[in-house]
């Protein structure tokens, strides 16, 4: 008898571990075998540890804190940084001018001496551009 009342409170104590685990986010099977194995004790351990799933959202909130600040960073420091670099543009008679500070760029932006279509170079870049095609540069121009 003492055993078959023994066998009814660890079945309970698994199935309570069980249930709150599944509560907690954390693996329901483990934890059965865990309540079978630790009897109370497994139901106490949950609840001394910390939920999985709230532990997880914040992580994700933190992830995609950073991946915006990943993002908007690049764009902020590329139109700041056009007028820290020395360029290079190729004029229209397709010879390379430069290098030239960012002002004297502005300046032959004014004068319509280079156009949307006129390449431009700086350090930095793998290949020449059209200003066109960089962004934010013909409005810090």
């Amino acid at each position: 008898m003492r055993m078959l009342i023994s066998l009814f409170l660890l079945l309970f104590f698994a199935f309570l571990s069980a249930y709150v685990a599944k509560q907690r986010g954390r693996d329901p099977i483990a934890w059965f075998m865990i309540g079978i194995l630790l009897g109370i004790f497994a139901p106490i351990l949950l609840m001394i540890l910390k939920p999985v799933g709230v532990t997880l959202s914040q992580d994700k909130v933190l992830e995609e804190n950073e991946e915006e600040k990943v993002e908007l960073i690049p764009q902020n420091t590329s139109t700041n940084d056009f007028g820290n670099k020395v360029w290079f543009y190729i004029d229209p008679s397709h010879q390379q001018q430069g290098p030239i500070y960012f002002a004297q760029l502005k300046a032959l932006w004014s004068d319509a001496k280079i156009q949307p279509s006129t390449y431009v170079w700086c350090e930095g870049m793998q290949d020449w551009k059209r200003i066109q095609e960089l962004p934010g540069f013909m409005e810090a121009l």
